[in-house]
């Protein structure tokens, strides 16, 4: 026996036979039998596989989209961020000039009492 089958036969797959005897001649004919029924099949593969690449296109530009949003609701945060640190630091430098001016007026009036 070799790989479970007996001596002189070689184990095939399909609908037609379970062993097909090695030595006989009309084992061409119920190959070549067997190739056309794996005929449409191979076509079938081929369009299983476009099918699958179609797929994996799909869900690559979904994710793809997905990881565009994202970056753009990150952006959009970021940029609100930025737009809030330019208030915050507007309204300091307005204090800022405004404790200089009253300052100034109080060193005006402490020289003018001088």
């Amino acid at each position: 026996m070799v790989d479970g089958n007996p001596k002189g036969c070689q184990g095939t797959e399909g609908d037609l036979h379970d062993r097909v005897p090695s030595d006989k001649p009309h084992n061409q004919m119920e190959t070549s039998a067997v190739d056309a029924q794996i005929g449409p099949r191979s076509g079938e593969l081929d369009l299983d596989r476009a099918i699958m690449r179609f797929f994996h296109f799909v869900i690559q530009a979904v994710l793809l989209g997905s990881s565009l949003i994202d970056r753009n609701r990150e952006m959009r945060e970021e940029a609100m961020t930025q737009q809030a640190n330019a208030g915050f630091i507007r309204d300091e430098m307005v204090r800022a000039k405004s404790v200089a001016k009253d300052l100034e007026s109080r060193l005006t009036e402490l020289e003018a009492k001088k």
